[in-house]
């Protein structure tokens, strides 16, 4: 379709593929987790594309500590609000060990539907997790890299287990 050609190919040809709009809801876990660079830049480009406003809404799930990362910052400040309807939550992402248990799932999932005006179509994660939301069609997973499992220094930290858990679940719920 017209527009679909970006940086992005990739995921954009997804949507380009549809031939109505489609409501995507994002968990933004990545803009928790970064300050700048890495997968939160990435995100945040995609977001802001014109391609990706042409073909997407988004419901935009943000967790405590989001307010720090500055792609983030600037794609918030420019973005039209009719686009991106951002969603903050009151608890934070799964991967904080203290918040990963069923009933924080639970809870998680009330809160989505609570503040949804619209059932999304697909669910998607900036950075490896469960599917926040079990109700959509479809639940996205994207790839951004293997480094826990090439690099060798990266694969002895400690954290590398949860990573490797996370990706684990993010690549069985995909649809």
């Amino acid at each position: 379709r017209e527009g679909c050609s970006s940086r992005y190919d990739i995921i954009l040809f997804f949507f380009c593929l549809m031939r109505t709009r489609k409501r995507v809801l994002i968990d933004g876990r990545a803009f928790s987790l970064q300050q700048k660079g890495g997968v939160s830049q990435i995100w945040a480009k995609l977001i802001s594309s014109e391609a990706w406003q042409k073909h997407i809404s988004i419901d935009l799930f943000l967790y405590p500590g989001h307010q720090k990362n500055l792609h983030l910052a600037e794609t918030l400040r420019h973005a039209r609000q009719e686009y991106i309807n951002v969603i903050p939550s009151s608890f934070p992402a799964s991967d904080n060990e203290n918040y990963s248990t069923e009933s924080h799932s639970i809870a998680r999932i009330q809160e989505i539907k609570a503040k949804l005006s619209n059932q999304p179509d697909i669910v998607m994660n900036t950075y490896y997790g469960e599917n926040i939301f079990p109700y959509a069609k479809r639940y996205l997973v994207v790839a951004h890299d293997f480094a826990h499992e090439e690099l060798e220094d990266l694969a002895k930290k400690q954290s590398t287990i949860g990573v490797l858990a996370r990706k684990r679940i993010a690549f069985s719920s995909a649809s």
